[in-house]
């Protein structure tokens, strides 16, 4: 009797240690399944990271190289069309100086001059015509003028200094200039050129450097 009782006993430890050994391996199988979807879960918000940092970086080095390019383009374009622009200004500050003592006022004392001024032309041309022999003082005059007009002005004052020399003695020289006066205050009118000069191959085989 105490031999069964010992065996019951036996098989009662037995079934109990089999059960507290299926639930142990159940836990430590739902943990281990835990931990691999955890790391699942990690690697992919790795991975995901890892994409995104890389989709950022290429971005930005794409947007990077385009920057660059617009700036080198848009000085390319810059100096294009202001070739002439410095001459221009060293003849205007020169004539300036020619007047400084002596300014010549006297042509705003002039009918024909605010006829042109007023646009009160008859033959519906609006142009005023000075002749003069060299050294005469066209030059000077048109840089008086051209000063006092920019007080009061509400419209761009564009304006040339022909010369012979590689920068003022062209048709090219001329029109460059007007369109860089032009722009200064009109940044439609400059997207507008520079849509222009990048479809014209021949505008940009004009010289750039001055």
């Amino acid at each position: 009797m105490q031999s069964r009782r010992s065996m019951r006993a036996i098989n009662t430890y037995t079934g109990s240690m089999v059960e507290l050994g299926t639930a142990l391996g159940m836990e430590l199988f739902l943990y281990a399944k835990e931990i691999r979807e955890s790391v699942d879960s990690l690697r992919r918000s790795t991975e995901r990271l890892i994409q995104e940092t890389v989709g950022k970086l290429f971005l930005s080095i794409s947007n990077s190289r385009t920057d660059k390019e617009e700036r080198e383009k848009e000085k390319r374009f810059n100096d294009w069309l202001s070739y002439s622009v410095r001459q221009v200004e060293k003849e205007m500050r020169k004539n300036l100086d020619l007047q400084v003592s002596s300014p010549p006022s006297w042509i705003f004392d002039l009918e024909e001059f605010h006829d042109w001024l007023n646009g009160n032309s008859t033959d519906g041309v609006n142009v005023l015509w000075l002749s003069g022999l060299t050294g005469f003082g066209k030059s000077v005059l048109a840089a008086y003028v051209i000063e006092e007009l920019k007080k009061f002005a509400s419209t761009p004052i564009t304006y040339f200094f022909c010369k012979d020399n590689e920068f003022l003695r062209d048709a090219h020289h001329i029109m460059r200039t007007f369109l860089h006066q032009a722009t200064i205050s009109a940044s439609d009118i400059r997207t507008l050129i520079k849509g222009i000069w990048e479809m014209e191959d021949e505008f940009k085989n004009l010289p750039e450097h001055g």
